[in-house]
């Protein structure tokens, strides 16, 4: 249902005063008197006769039927009930058009309005009860459609022009338009719009000459009514000139101020002024009196900028009077005040770019009075200090904060606002909440300057938000760290910022406060690009960090060493951050290490976790300079060595090495001779060095076992040993190559390197032993009188010849021993218990193949008295056993008996090659150890042998009676079971 304010009647301004309108004079137009009798009032009614008497002159042919129509149509639409007056329109609709146009004719020729008139005064009248909103406005566009059909036509075959177009102006001026029923004009409307006011201009100074007193009002309102729907629709270009140009003609001055205050009111009371382009509002508003010019100016909810546009145009035209600032000025701080302005973020940054933008000031002084007026707005700065203070700022509104701030400095807009104070707020409210975006955006926003927003504080000023904004931030130190992985557009911003390098010492700074940033570095500072934070920051960490640990960073195993720290994380970032090399190069830097300490983890000891091994082999430290220096000493100490040679402890070092230490020596020279430029063989050269070592240390030894075997009573022994202690003791302080063996030692090496090997030899020793004249007469023809000896040579030569002696004696036993006597055999190995040793000792001087002979032969000469229990126990065994012994036995055995010294070795062989076929070989040794001891119990086994059955029983029953003193019964027990044994 439509709003009660749809069904209103029109101000009465809008009503024609005065003005001769075609009805009876006579007859009162009841307000909404629906329940009248309707014959009553049709028969008080009285139509006057002058417009049937208009209608027949014009146009004599025309139906008197339908003149009484047209009468019977405005009786029956003034009185009719409301919900019939729809109907009846459209009843009467196709005998008005007819009908009207022939009045219009009529009324043109005098200074009667047209017969339409009658009905927009009734509609007007009456609209509140003939229709609702929407039917009212159909019928105004209905009637500017009649009019451009017929009214427009009519004008044109009109003799009396001026007086026409007056007449149709006036008329329009009773459409009953207001803000219910008002929408933009459509094609028809525009059409006849144009036509009447291309018309009116033609003929201005003729229609406003004709004007009588009583017809100003309705056509003022016409005008107004007209200009504002040429205004609503836009239409008029090249061939229809603006309608606030027609003002400027002199003929209408007159009117100019009615119209202008009508045409404001029309447009006012339609909302109109929103449709209506600015530029066009703001001539209008010019047109306007002095004194409404001020009034004029938007009161209602508007920005600045609109604001400040109506001003522009509004100041020039009151420049003239005096007092127009005293009258503005107030105006202004009225529209604040009555919170007619939009306070926003974005009207505050254009009034004060306003403000700002004084450039044009001395080509327009009126803008300078606008801006003086606003900058000195007390209720201006009072609302934007408590919209400020009230303001909920989010991130996306910090550059239109930064940006008010910055245009506020030459303005005192914003002089109850303290910059400073607001920022620490923004920045300290809620700051758990913060996330990092957002202290980023605010350092970024109020922090850093550019070309076209210089900073907004001081240095002093900086330092101190700058403080606040990282405490903000040091209690939560997952935020620290992401903000420095942003460090690198907050250096960006502060570019060349007086206090840029103070930012950066103090980020560096906030970064060593926090000790997660330091064990987290690979998170935060190693993803930084700007030179000058990764500088300060490799100052501040060899400072507060590596100096502290100075004389530990070699301790790799230690979990707090940064050193330690810092290659853990060039793993995990796989070896790939520049800076991170840096900060390990530093490291080393101040770490000191001789040749001493290199020598021994990598040589002496290799060790895989020392810190000289690290520096070689883990990938952190490819490139610092302390591997290179290691690497250096390592290859002039292989160069040394190659040259000079090597001492004893090196060579020691290296034949003792673990297995563990050999995996590690072996890497680290295979890194010295890949890097060398010639192939160092580390095993070459000590396996050279150790040849001449051994050979050295060989003699040192030999020879003073020599000189106490050979020469234990030389008066000049000691001196020999003396002088071999001082090269042995040499070998720790020399190298090796530089180790000489003097010529008084080196004259006995040969024979000491004879002698040596056979030195612990019993047969040599008693050989040695032996007056020469007891030596065989075999050998007596080669030996050559020797004086005594008293020195270590004459002693050694002595025993060298002594030793020729003893091989020759070996040698002819061994070429002769199947016809030599054993006894030459007997002589050469006298203790039985040194037989196999002695062999052993001697193989290099005996022959291989009658070494084994030899041996059996001792063996079975040394063993002869066993061997002949062996026999007799056998034969005892047999002949117990009464078993005949075979010839062949009786044989060997007496051959046995026979073997004496005399016997050739080939004798001794054959017996012995003989027993072991038919007893060593076949039978067991502990078999034939029984029947050796067999023999050799014979007393005992006769006794058991004669015992009887119930006599070991008996014995065995009274064995517990017996004194233990006398016999055991142990002793009692054992001769049970060997008799048992026996049987």
């Amino acid at each position: 249902m439509a709003d009660d304010a749809a069904y209103q009647t029109p101000d009465s301004s809008n009503k024609t005063n005065g003005d001769k309108i075609y009805h009876d004079p006579k007859v009162s137009i009841p307000d909404n008197d629906t329940n009248k009798n309707e014959n009553e009032n049709i028969s008080k009614t009285n139509i006057p006769n002058e417009v049937i008497t208009n209608t027949d002159r014009l146009n004599p042919q025309l139906d008197s039927a339908m003149g009484t129509n047209f009468k019977k149509h405005l009786f029956m639409l003034r009185y009719a009930k409301s919900d019939d007056r729809l109907n009846l329109e459209w009843h009467f609709g196709d005998r008005k058009f007819v009908f009207g146009q022939t009045m219009l004719l009529a009324s043109i020729g005098n200074n009667k309005l047209h017969m339409f008139s009658h009905e927009l005064d009734l509609t007007r009248d009456n609209s509140a009860a003939m229709y609702g909103c929407t039917c009212l406005r159909d019928y105004c566009e209905d009637f500017f459609n009649e009019c451009n059909k017929y009214v427009a036509d009519s004008l044109k075959i009109s003799t009396n022009k001026p007086n026409g177009i007056k007449q149709i102006i006036r008329m329009s001026g009773l459409v009953p338009i207001n803000k219910q029923n008002f929408r933009l004009p459509n094609i028809s409307t525009k059409n006849f719009t144009n036509v009447i006011m291309s018309e009116f201009t033609k003929h201005l100074r003729d229609v406003i000459s004709s004007l009588a007193e009583d017809e100003r009002n309705s056509f003022r309102d016409g005008m107004a009514t007209l200009i504002c729907i040429q205004l609503l629709s836009q239409t008029f270009k090249k061939s229809n000139p603006n309608p606030l140009e027609l003002f400027l003609n002199a003929s209408i001055q007159p009117e100019r101020l009615e119209i202008i205050k009508r045409l404001l009111n029309f447009i006012k009371n339609i909302k109109g002024d929103r449709n209506i382009p600015e530029s066009i509002w703001f001539e209008l508003l010019v047109l306007d009196s002095s004194d409404n010019l001020i009034k004029t100016i938007p009161m209602e909810i508007v920005s600045f900028e609109v604001y400040l546009r109506c001003a522009a145009k509004v100041v020039p035209a009151l420049a003239q009077h005096s007092d127009f600032i005293n009258r503005l000025s107030p105006h202004f701080d009225d529209v604040i005040t009555q919170n007619q302005f939009s306070i926003d973020l974005k009207n505050i940054t254009f009034l004060l770019s306003f403000l700002r933008n004084q450039s044009s000031d001395d080509a327009n002084p009126d803008l300078k009075t606008i801006r003086s007026i606003i900058d000195s707005s007390i209720p201006l700065r009072n609302k934007i200090k408590e919209y400020m203070s009230k303001l909920d700022v989010t991130i996306n509104e910090f550059n239109s904060i930064r940006d008010i701030f910055i245009l506020s400095i030459e303005s005192s807009v914003l002089f109850h606002v303290n910059r400073k104070e607001f920022l620490l707020k923004l920045l300290t409210n809620d700051k758990n909440l913060r996330s990092v975006d957002f202290y980023i955006q605010w350092f970024l926003a109020f922090m850093t300057p550019d070309k076209n927003k210089p900073s907004m504080f001081d240095d002093d000023e900086f330092k101190e938000l700058l403080k606040v904004w990282t405490t903000c931030v040091a209690h939560r130190p997952d935020l620290i760290v992401k903000i420095i992985k942003e460090i690198n557009v907050l250096i960006s911003a502060i570019g060349d910022h007086p206090c840029s390098s103070h930012f950066i010492e103090h980020m560096v700074d906030l970064c060593f406060q926090l000790k997660s940033i330091i064990e987290k570095i690979e998170q935060s500072v190693l993803l930084v690009q700007s030179p000058k934070f990764l500088n300060e920051f490799k100052l501040k960490y060899k400072t507060n960090v590596l100096n502290a640990y100075q004389n530990s960073l070699k301790e790799l195993t230690n979990p707090i060493n940064p050193l330690r720290l810092l290659m853990h994380i060039d793993v995990q970032t796989k070896y790939q951050n520049a800076f991170l090399r840096e900060l390990i190069e530093m490291a080393c830097e101040d770490i000191k290490i001789d040749d001493e300490e290199i020598l021994q983890d990598l040589f002496y000891k290799p060790d895989s976790q020392s810190f000289t091994c690290f520096v070689l082999f883990h990938s952190s430290f490819r490139t610092v300079h302390i591997r290179q220096y290691i690497i250096d000493r390592l290859l002039t100490q292989s160069i040394s060595w190659e040259d000079i040679g090597m001492r004893w402890d090196e060579l020691l070092a290296w034949r003792n090495y673990t297995n563990q230490q050999r995996v590690v020596a072996n890497k680290v020279w295979a890194l010295i001779r890949e890097v060398s430029s010639k192939q160092f063989e580390i095993d070459k050269l000590i396996n050279t060095e150790n040849d001449k070592m051994q050979e050295k240390l060989k003699i040192i030894e030999i020879i003073p076992s020599c000189l106490d075997i050979y020469c234990s009573n030389a008066p000049d022994k000691q001196d020999y040993k003396d002088l071999l202690q001082n090269i042995a003791n040499s070998f720790t302080e020399k190298i090796v190559r530089t180790v000489a063996i003097p010529n008084e030692i080196d004259q006995f090496v040969p024979i000491a390197k004879r002698l040596h090997p056979y030195s612990k030899s019993t047969v040599w020793h008693l050989f040695r032993q032996q007056p020469l004249t007891l030596l065989p007469s075999a050998t007596d023809t080669n030996v050559k009188e020797t004086p005594d000896p008293i020195t270590c040579h004459g002693l050694l030569t002595q025993a060298d010849k002594t030793f020729d002696l003893f091989a020759a004696q070996l040698n002819d036993t061994c070429t002769n021993w199947k016809t030599l006597s054993v006894s030459s055999w007997i002589h050469l190995f006298p203790d039985k218990r040194y037989i196999d040793y002695d062999l052993g000792i001697l193989e290099p001087l005996l022959d291989a193949v009658v070494t084994p002979i030899l041996k059996q032969i001792l063996d079975f000469w040394t063993g002869r008295e066993n061997l002949m229990c062996l026999c007799q126990g056998i034969v005892s065994l047999l002949t117990y056993l009464k078993v005949p012994i075979d010839d062949e036995t009786h044989l060997l055995f007496d051959s046995i008996e026979q073997l004496d010294k005399t016997k050739t070795g080939d004798d001794f062989y054959k017996v012995c090659e003989n027993f072991s076929k038919n007893y060593s070989n076949k039978y067991l040794p502990q078999i034939l150890n029984l029947i050796g001891r067999y023999k050799a119990s014979d007393e005992l086994i006769t006794f058991l042998h004669s015992l009887a059955a119930t006599d070991a029983d008996n014995l065995l029953e009274a064995v517990n009676d017996w004194d233990e003193t006398l016999i055991s019964t142990k002793t009692v027990l054992d001769l049970v079971l060997i008799k048992t044994f026996l049987d």
